[in-house]
């Protein structure tokens, strides 16, 4: 990557600069993450309800069912 560092009167480093084609493809790469997060956020939330559920022994519905309505 080609970083250029903006620094302050005593050398410290206070920004960076990168070329925006970089920053386009950071970019892309966060949100792809984003989407993942979500999906494993869903899968970890509906497994505990699954799981508080059945602790309950409530009746939960099936997969063709949930399909079946859409």
């Amino acid at each position: 990557m080609n970083t250029t560092y903006l620094v302050d009167t005593e050398g410290n480093k206070i920004a960076v600069q990168i070329p925006i084609a970089e920053w386009n493809l950071m970019e892309e790469e966060i949100q792809k993450l984003r989407k993942k997060l979500e999906v494993l956020q869903g899968i970890k939330d509906a497994v505990a309800e699954v799981k508080t559920a059945r602790q309950e022994d409530k009746k939960l519905q099936s997969l063709d069912d949930f399909l079946n309505e859409f």
